[in-house]
């Protein structure tokens, strides 16, 4: 006695024969006419078609540090002493000439 023996299986098992996948239920008339508006998207560089194939292609980056990490706390303290400086910078750009 196998497992998958034909006296074993399921009534309703799988697919019926003929059904589509998910992703082939659009119309091929309309998946056409959507990769053809794509591409013109991209010849005349529209940012949205460019960030959409982007994000298709290459994976967004993620953090590599540890939140809780000693080189976390390190980045965070360059970025507030950054952050401080150009406020410092704009407070004395603000002050009237003498």
């Amino acid at each position: 006695m196998t497992q998958f023996s034909k006296e074993h299986q399921p009534a309703k098992a799988g697919r019926k024969p003929g059904s589509r996948n998910k992703r082939s239920q659009f119309s091929d008339r309309m998946t056409a006419d959507a990769i053809k508006k794509l591409d013109e998207a991209l010849e005349q560089s529209e940012q949205w078609a460019i960030e959409c194939i982007l994000k298709r292609t290459h994976p967004t980056l993620k953090p590599i540090t540890p939140n809780e990490s000693l080189d976390a706390d390190y980045l965070r303290a360059k970025i507030f002493e950054i952050n401080e400086l150009q406020a410092r910078i704009e407070a004395l750009e603000a002050l009237p000439n003498v």
